[in-house]
């Protein structure tokens, strides 16, 4: 008789298992704290208020460089609202080197740059788990949730990382994460 067990990959994945596990109430995704990220990434909160945030369920796309390494070549995720479970928009690579884009379903975008990075804390795992990072909004696009965006902050990854053993030029690896977005305090 075979055992059928998830695999890493198969619960990046398996969308509906994630979001629930993600979003139920208590979850890390529902209850973490900017005070309790590391220094790097942390967004000052007298200056900066939290707008919203968004589950990130998608792949993170590479490239096979000529010396057998792995380069990143950009995002491909759907966004969903922590609350009410929905699909709110899209996360995608940006309009120039080094830039990423979110955008809304009531029309808005922000383009974001990384500004500051530190790898996954236990008890993830750093050489499945994407880093988490501070990007900072260069431009904004339409009115809407993302209008006001001055910061992002990726947190709570989950894969994403090339396994050593991928042997095609190209690969898209799952990962999930939570994005949270910050604007300007009035």
């Amino acid at each position: 008789m075979t055992q059928n067990t998830l695999t890493h990959t198969d619960l990046t994945t398996t969308s509906p298992f994630v979001l629930t596990l993600l979003t139920t109430p208590g979850s890390a995704a529902q209850r973490i704290e900017n005070s309790e990220l590391p220094d790097a990434i942390k967004v000052d909160q007298a200056r900066y208020r939290e707008l919203t945030r968004r589950l990130g369920v998608g792949v993170q796309v590479y490239d096979r460089n000529q010396d057998g390494t792995f380069g990143f070549r950009e995002p491909q995720a759907d966004l969903y609202d922590l609350e009410t479970l929905t699909h709110r928009g899209i996360h995608f690579v940006g309009p120039r080197p080094r830039t990423a884009q979110w955008a809304d379903a009531d029309g808005s975008r922000v383009v974001a740059e990384v500004v500051a990075r530190v790898d996954a804390p236990p008890p993830a795992d750093s050489s499945r788990d994407i880093q988490w990072l501070k990007l900072e909004a260069k431009e904004k696009f339409g009115a809407g949730v993302f209008e006001g965006v001055t910061f992002i902050q990726r947190v709570l990854t989950y894969g994403g990382q090339v396994q050593l053993s991928c042997h095609d030029s190209t690969i898209s690896q799952p990962y999930t994460t939570l994005y949270v977005f910050w604007a300007a305090r009035r």
